[in-house]
């Protein structure tokens, strides 16, 4: 809504099927791959300057994940900056909004992952799509510093 006054909770319910050869790695590249279908589901609680006339959040979610270790690029940076894996991924995800508008939106990002131990990484990304709240085109290159407790 521009304003950031629009108040909202929701839940988003995904499932990725584990009875399919789904989610391993494809030789001989390594690519791990995995779908997912949900839905999220919630309660605008104040709408504040926005348009909206539905309080109810329902959204149907698909979503593709990819993800290669870069090998090469890992072993040339083992040695000069203490890099342990380096990992591309890509998510694809569409939203369908049956009861806010009945459209469909799209947004899709890309990962570079550096990580120097498993519990901590750097996270280059960049997105490019209509994502969640306002479904406004946008392009966004980000860089995120990850900490595992």
């Amino acid at each position: 809504d521009g304003k950031f006054d629009t108040k909202k909770i929701t839940a988003e319910y995904l499932y990725t099927p584990a009875w399919i050869d789904v989610g391993k790695h494809l030789h001989p590249h390594d690519i791990l791959w995995r779908p997912y279908v949900g839905v999220e589901y919630g309660r605008t609680l104040d709408a504040g300057s926005s348009n909206e006339t539905e309080n109810t959040v329902f959204r149907l979610v698909t979503q593709l994940h990819g993800e290669v270790p870069l090998k090469s690029l890992t072993n040339r940076l083992e040695r000069t900056l203490n890099i342990n894996k380096v990992v591309l991924s890509a998510d694809d995800t569409f939203r369908y909004l049956p009861l806010e508008n009945r459209k469909t939106y799209n947004i899709f990002a890309t990962n570079l992952n550096f990580y120097f131990t498993d519990n901590i990484s750097l996270n280059l990304k960049y997105s490019i799509g209509r994502d969640t709240p306002n479904f406004i085109q946008s392009r966004v290159l980000s860089a995120g510093l990850g900490l595992k407790f």
